[in-house]
């Protein structure tokens, strides 16, 4: 079931508001093979202008149950977000969090007390656009079943790039990431690091 509002819902201008349900009837299982068999999901969104500067404001929860006997962790989660644009500027910022089971390949995980953050932002000038962004998250997990504790996972991101555009069709970027991931609090040297990128695309 799905229900979307008209604009400007309750006489509120800009505003907008959705609602989903579902009810499955998924075969219970255990093991890491894990399906929704409910879930509940909401948002609005809010849209305002002020001078010369657009502001989008989003929201939204999720709750979800699901068929596996061993997990212990049902999906809750919710994210708030917002983007302001003004000309050739534009920031955007989010926050989420909350607790879900993680299914993998084999695998499955109880995941609690996840929290991310992210910052973006892009400036074009001319031929010239600029992107830099950061993002910040971190979790505790177990295996199913299992009450997740102990040190969280960790990852932070931070990058940023340079688009030209040389000709019709040919934009040149260059690019710079470094991250630093953690897994139970120890650094985990095969997903940290720093790189470069350097690349032309052409379009037809």
């Amino acid at each position: 079931f799905e229900w979307h509002s008209a604009d400007d819902v309750a006489g509120v201008e800009g505003m907008s508001v959705s609602f989903s349900y579902s009810n499955g009837d998924e075969t219970a299982t255990s093991g890491a093979t894990v399906a929704i068999d409910s879930s509940i999901s909401a948002g609005v969104t809010y849209v305002t202008t002020t001078g010369d500067t657009t502001v989008t404001i989003g929201a939204g929860i999720h709750e979800a149950n699901d068929n596996n006997s061993t997990t212990i962790t049902e999906t809750s989660v919710f994210h708030i977000g917002a983007v302001a644009v003004n000309g050739d500027l534009t920031f955007g910022a989010g926050v989420g969090s909350g607790e879900f089971g993680h299914d993998t390949a084999g695998d499955h995980q109880e995941v609690s007390d996840w929290q991310s953050t992210e910052i973006g932002i892009s400036y074009v000038s001319g031929d010239f656009t600029l992107t830099a962004s950061s993002v910040d998250s971190e979790s505790t997990d177990a295996a199913s079943g299992s009450t997740p504790s102990g040190s969280a996972d960790e990852v932070s991101k931070q990058a940023v790039s340079v688009d030209y555009a040389v000709a019709s069709g040919v934009t040149t970027t260059v690019g710079f990431l470094t991250q630093t991931a953690k897994d139970e609090g120890t650094k985990k040297d095969t997903s940290s690091g720093s790189s470069w990128y350097i690349g032309t695309n052409l379009s037809f």
